[in-house]
């Protein structure tokens, strides 16, 4: 340990920490090894020299020269003296194995001869089976959730995820909150007080709950959730239903892209992702209860399924890295409005991190998980209430946390698991069927039904190969608009060579530029004369 010059090297250090790797407090424990040419100082996050088996520990490393000065172009290496206690990464990530001491070692990658120690205790931590834990506490919610007057779209989507095992039947919920407040408004009201984040919890509610959010019979008429929600997206990506509200608003765009994926609904991806990115960039946190680490949980639920996409990967691994770091010592999350240990930014974590693959029963600090987290806020009634501190039982800390229980138990994101069944957009048949000759045209002919409340292109494609050489000899093609709910008619012909031995293709795009086939292929073998 540095002694009698400890004042100074904390001085250096709270100056210098955030400009290294911005997480480490000014109260971080350091290790340091002198050189006349370099220093190394190890940071360990929060004073923290002991952790529990399967905790995890980012451990951070300053490096300076002889004058005090910040070096950061050397790569240091990192070893556990014994690995059977805990390990180590390339990147200073240690993982306790079982109970016992060992050293962390950080030397310079140039010089080896230039190293420190850290000092790392490994304690013991009782296993539990945490699939009966969670079950025991999914049952106590399912519950309360059995008398409950109305289902929201988090419980509506819970209970079709785990609610048979527990009682409850999805297919047939007592009430649907659907929003505003169906009981007391119109039709012509309903439309005109929706925003994008009703829309978008309708269409949850409605798929989860086996309804239609493509024609919801309302009391005096039908609503379309899902059309309403597409028309309203704008040039920059942004779904806004409700001008002034749903401008700018992550939550507006996040449920937007969730609702629109759950429903298989066509609307410009990629505008909407890189819009969500921005606003994230941007920093668009309202002051909500969830916080800024709730916001950052919705938006990479949101981008779990287009990774593809160029930034969401690097954003996603971004928050997760930050999660990891800024979960609390109790196993879970602060949320915003200074609520301390807050269930609901916990359990929005969870069900984030399953919509990436990424296990959160496998976070532990100071032994405490996320699951530990929430259950401390379990009352006995099977309710939760929000942080602590607090004594009274919270819906949306119980919806949040019932939906985390849920996703945990299952293994699997209700966000990407359930799905609205339905048809395909448009059925396609080959009216005979057909034999080709050399010297005579191949004309085709499909019938193309829709079964949407929309317009939808269909592209027919008829192409002649050489059989011997596989190579596209020609093609033709006809694009046509199929009205919503209607059948067509398509053809298109091409003429076949006197001699030789040809295949014709026939194929049904959604249009010539996407290439979404709405068949298979038919191979048709080209008859000799």
């Amino acid at each position: 340990m540095i002694k009698s010059n400890l004042k100074v090297v904390l001085t250096i250090l709270l100056i210098n920490i955030f400009t290294f790797i911005g997480i480490f407090t000014g109260h971080s424990c350091v290790k340091a090894a002198d050189n006349k040419d370099f220093k190394i100082i190890i940071v360990s996050p929060g004073n923290k020299d002991e952790i529990y088996e399967t905790e995890k520990l980012q451990l951070g490393k300053i490096i300076k020269n002889s004058s005090g000065n910040n070096i950061f172009n050397e790569e240091v290496l990192w070893e556990s003296e014994n690995p059977q206690i805990a390990k180590v990464d390339n990147g200073g990530l240690v993982t306790g194995i079982k109970e016992g001491k060992t050293k962390i070692k950080a030397s310079l990658k140039n010089n080896k001869n230039i190293y420190t120690y850290f000092s790392l205790k490994v304690n013991h931590k009782e296993q539990v089976d945490t699939k009966d834990v969670i079950k025991e506490a999914l049952s106590n919610i399912s519950e309360y959730y059995k008398e409950e007057i109305s289902f929201d779209y988090l419980p509506a989507m819970a209970a079709r995820m785990t609610g048979k095992e527990f009682g409850i039947d999805a297919d047939n919920l007592k009430r649907l909150m659907i929003h505003p407040d169906r009981s007391i408004f119109t039709l012509e009201d309903m439309i005109k007080k929706s925003n994008a984040v009703y829309c978008a919890e309708n269409i949850m509610t409605l798929i989860s709950a086996g309804k239609d959010p493509y024609n919801y019979e309302y009391k005096d008429g039908k609503i379309n959730y899902v059309r309403m929600l597409v028309k309203s997206q704008k040039e920059n990506g942004q779904f806004v239903v409700l001008k002034g509200f749903d401008d700018d608003n992550i939550k507006s765009l996040a449920y937007s892209i969730i609702s629109l994926d759950m429903a298989g609904e066509e609307y410009n991806v990629e505008k909407a992702v890189k819009a969500l990115l921005k606003l994230n960039n941007d920093k668009k946190y309202s002051n909500t209860k969830f916080g800024e680490i709730g916001y950052k949980a919705m938006s990479i639920t949101a981008l779990s399924k287009h990774k593809d996409i160029e930034g969401v990967k690097e954003f996603i691994d971004k928050c997760i890295n930050e999660f990891k770091e800024k979960q609390n010592d109790k196993g879970g999350f602060n949320g915003g409005h200074n609520k301390i240990n807050s269930s609901v930014t916990t359990a929005m974590v969870i069900q984030a991190l399953i919509a990436n693959d990424v296990d959160p029963l496998s976070w532990f600090n100071s032994g405490k998980s996320m699951l530990d987290s929430i259950l401390e806020h379990q009352k006995d009634n099977g309710t939760f209430v929000d942080a602590d501190g607090e004594a009274n039982d919270d819906y949306m800390a119980s919806d949040h946390c019932y939906a985390a229980l849920s996703d945990l138990y299952t293994g699997k994101s209700m966000y990407k698991t359930i799905k609205l069944p339905r048809k395909k957009d448009l059925n396609v048949e080959l009216i005979s069927n057909y034999k080709f000759k050399n010297g005579q045209d191949a004309n085709i002919e499909v019938k193309v039904r829709s079964n949407v409340d929309r317009e939808k292109e269909a592209t027919l494609i008829a192409q002649l190969y050489n059989k011997n050489s596989n190579k596209l000899v020609k093609y033709s093609y006809i694009n046509k608009n199929i009205e919503a709910k209607s059948t067509e008619k398509l053809k298109a012909g091409l003429s076949i060579p006197d001699s030789g031995e040809y295949t014709v293709k026939i194929l049904v795009w959604d249009n010539i530029n996407n290439i979404n086939p709405l068949i298979d292929i038919f191979d048709i073998d080209v008859l000799q004369q």
